[in-house]
């Protein structure tokens, strides 16, 4: 049809009223009328939509929009954490955009407990609060992961957030002097060596039994009872990564893997308190905890959350 003949009006009422940031078309006609009006949103066209699609196809129209819009997605979790900031959707959130957007104000919230002056410089307090800084990274890389549609590579981020915080608290409350004067060695061939010869991880939780406090001690032992198989499979290339990459990853299981992520980040922080010696600040801990409710692990964990149980 003539552009002249062409009827806009439905299109023009759903793009004012829906304001999205990607607009797939069906060929390059299609898109003239949308440039011509000066949309913000970033306008895609392919050549067909009624057949011929598999899978791939759609993986890979996927990772097309992805890389050709990534600064309109930006802009709208910009948007979105505005609205998040003016109190609308305090409470509920319900999609992955919002949930990040949440838990980027947790982050930010708890930047101030990375600059408390820890206790004093031993080896011990040096080591388990680098481990709680490298934890917090973790989490960073892990958020933006998702954003940017890594799932897979964000769950194995993951377990290395766990890791470095269970190392942390085990190097606080039952490493030996001489294990963590390990960590804390010159960087070369032969400290790297004897860095190594530490417990595992497992064996690092039940050293920390009666030693460090249940509060910290209690989430650890269910995340590494709900998440450690599967987050495992991830780092490995095992059945859930297959099986994730390939078939997709539903809303819960992201919103598992976030929670839990800020779940530690709340741990991590705890520590920091810890190793400052500065009992002024706990508090605050549980002031940041009570405000960001919404997106952190429920009080009690269930099989049916877990990354290995949800489907």
């Amino acid at each position: 049809m003539a552009l002249a003949r062409r009827m806009t009006a439905l299109v023009d009422f759903l793009i004012d009223s829906v304001k999205p940031d990607v607009v797939i078309v069906h060929g390059k006609d299609a898109a003239i009328p949308l440039h011509s009006k000066g949309i913000s949103a970033h306008v895609t066209a392919v050549p067909r939509f009624s057949c011929g699609w598999s899978q791939s196809d759609a993986l890979a129209l996927g990772q097309r929009i992805r890389r050709e819009c990534g600064a309109t997605i930006h802009s709208s979790r910009t948007r979105l954490a505005g609205r998040l900031n003016s109190g609308v959707m305090r409470r509920n959130v319900i999609n992955t955009e919002e949930l990040l957007a949440r838990s980027t104000e947790l982050a930010e919230a708890l930047e101030d407990f990375l600059t408390l002056v820890p206790y004093d410089n031993s080896d011990r307090i040096i080591s388990s609060r680098t481990l709680c800084g490298v934890s917090f990274d973790h989490a960073e890389c892990a958020r933006i992961l998702i954003a940017n549609g890594n799932f897979t590579s964000s769950l194995g981020i993951l377990r290395m957030q766990y890791e470095a915080l269970v190392k942390a608290v085990w190097i606080l409350y039952a490493a030996s002097e001489n294990s963590a004067g390990k960590l804390i060695s010159e960087l070369n061939h032969e400290a790297a060596i004897r860095a190594d010869k530490v417990p595992l991880l497992s064996e690092m939780l039940g050293e920390l039994e009666g030693k460090a406090p249940e509060q910290a001690l209690v989430p650890l032992r269910e995340f590494k009872e709900y998440s450690w198989k599967p987050l495992s499979s991830f780092i490995h290339g095992g059945l859930h990564a297959i099986n994730r990459h390939s078939k997709g990853y539903p809303f819960p299981v992201l919103s598992h893997a976030v929670r839990s992520s800020n779940g530690l980040l709340i741990l991590a922080r705890m520590m920091l308190v810890i190793l400052s010696g500065d009992p002024r600040h706990s508090g605050k801990v549980s002031s940041v905890q009570q405000r960001f409710a919404d997106c952190l692990p429920n009080l009690a964990p269930s099989h049916n959350t877990s990354l290995q149980a949800t489907r």
